[in-house]
């Protein structure tokens, strides 16, 4: 299908993510990509995952093919909702995939993202929790494309779902 839009959502674990995902999934105009580089990830650094073999064996686990994937993967809906979890990004160089994306970022506080993460997770490091990749992804946006990302908050999304909602549609340009 030609002219799809392709929309990259940024967040770290526990931001509500996949609620955001689940109400543009429910569409059916939206085809939806989630977490396209955890394989690539959990091969890349060997992290212990109960399903560990199983996604690596079902998704593209290679850094470049899922970036080239992410912009020239066969869509069949007018829009492609990607959900990307920016701790997964450790091979920084294929990032430039992000550029023909509208890109979301998806901020949550951050008492609220370790509180919930520790529930899960014992052990765990800083660069778990995905802040700092998500600055740098920020970043990384405002400086090759000379604007400022979308960012929503988790809290807007939980308290006010309607029109944050309906916000991000007017962003991104698609009807509500």
């Amino acid at each position: 299908m030609k002219n799809i839009k392709r929309i990259g959502v940024w967040s770290g674990p526990r931001n509500l993510s996949t609620a955001l995902m689940r109400s543009f999934g429910s569409r059916s105009d939206f085809e939806i990509l989630d977490e396209p580089f955890y394989a690539a990830y959990l091969k890349e650094t060997g992290f212990i995952h109960p399903m560990r073999n199983e996604i690596i064996k079902n998704q593209l686990s290679d850094y470049k093919a899922v970036s080239d994937f992410c912009i020239n993967g066969l869509v069949n809906k007018s829009y492609q909702y990607q959900k990307h979890m920016t701790h997964h990004m450790i091979n920084n160089d294929y990032l430039d995939f992000i550029l023909s994306l509208k890109n979301v970022i998806l901020i949550r506080r951050p008492e609220l993202v370790l509180n919930s993460y520790k529930k899960k997770n014992k052990n765990y490091e800083f660069k778990d929790l995905g802040f700092q990749q998500l600055y740098e992804l920020y970043e990384f946006i405002k400086n090759r494309l000379n604007f400022f990302p979308l960012i929503i908050d988790s809290d807007d999304l939980q308290n006010h779902t309607e029109l944050t909602l309906k916000k991000l549609c007017c962003n991104l340009e698609i009807p509500f």
